[in-house]
Order: C-alpha cells, then sequence, then structure tokens
C-alpha cells in the first residue's frame, strides 16, 4: 500500500525527509510521487532515503514531455535508480483534444514499447474531465484512450475522479 505524496505536497515542501519519515511510521509500504522540484534530492540519495525507511517507490507522475526525445533517457536512468517501474502522466491537454488525442494514444504505445524491455511501463492517471462524452461514437475520452493503446499501456483510474464524473 502506497501513499501519493501529492497528497502531503506541502509537509514534503517545508521537510521532505521528516514527511518521508512519516509516510513510513504510518505502515505505508510505498509512495507515488509528483512533482520532484520540491524533493531536492539526486536519484542514488532519494533511493537510499527510502532504502533506509523501507519505502518502494509505487509509480511517479510525470509530464508526456519527460517521457519523450533526449528527455526520456534521463527519465528511465532516474527511475531506474529510485526502482520505480510506472511512469504515469497525470495530465495532457491532448488527451481531449478531438485532433490530437490519437496522436497522444499513439505516442503512448511507442514509449510503452521502449520501456517494456526495461521492465518499466507508462501511462495516464485520469481526472473528471477525461469522462466527458467525445464526438466519437458517444464514447468518454478515457474509452477512447483505452482502445486506441496497447495493453502495455497502464491506465491508472483515481476512483475519486472517476466518481466525481459520475462512474
Amino acid at each position: 500500500i502506497a501513499l501519493q505524496l501529492y497528497s502531503i505536497r506541502n509537509d514534503c515542501a517545508r521537510d521532505f525527509d521528516a514527511a518521508l519519515a512519516e509516510v513510513a511510521k504510518m505502515g505505508f509500504q510505498g509512495v507515488e510521487f509528483a512533482g520532484y522540484h520540491t524533493y531536492d534530492k539526486k536519484p542514488k540519495e532519494l533511493r537510499k532515503r527510502l532504502d533506509d525507511l523501507n519505502l518502494k517507490t509505487a509509480a511517479t507522475h510525470i509530464s508526456t514531455a519527460s517521457l519523450q526525445g533526449d528527455a526520456l533517457k534521463q527519465t528511465i536512468e532516474f527511475h531506474q535508480t529510485i526502482g520505480c517501474k510506472f511512469l504515469i502522466v497525470p495530465g495532457d491537454r491532448d488527451f481531449t483534444d478531438p485532433e490530437k488525442s490519437k496522436a497522444l494514444a499513439e505516442t503512448f504505445n511507442k514509449i510503452a514499447q521502449t520501456l517494456k524491455p526495461l521492465g518499466m511501463f507508462c501511462g495516464y492517471h485520469n481526472h473528471k474531465h477525461e469522462f466527458e462524452v467525445s464526438k466519437e461514437g458517444g464514447k468518454t475520452w478515457w474509452d477512447l484512450f483505452a482502445e486506441r493503446t496497447s495493453k502495455d499501456v497502464v491506465l491508472q483510474q483515481d476512483c475519486g475522479w472517476t466518481a466525481a464524473a459520475g462512474f
């Protein structure tokens, strides 16, 4: 069982090490990162801190851009160092764009092909707007993305946002 650190982002910004220690003390087995900019740690340093607290990295929330081009190599290296297999995008403006959503799904398919031999995965985390109905056959954007991506692309479903969308 892991805690998404976004939910305690203010505590992390104040004192990241203390926040991680509290998470471990509460009995969580892992964490999901979101927003490395507040943590001010190098990957090896971060991995050591996690190991010292007996915490695993369940996943991370990062941008689509960090999974493309020259950034992908650095992203892979960083996440391999901290022991993170699941690279999840928590939003992309192209997701609900009628012209760009197909290309975004194909981008995720290609990234998944690159990550698969490394034992890593990319995916998408929903919010409420991904459940709006598209003009394509009355399907939601979430359903279209699922249809357009391979089984190697993770669909990280946020139950709270899904319920807020009425599903």
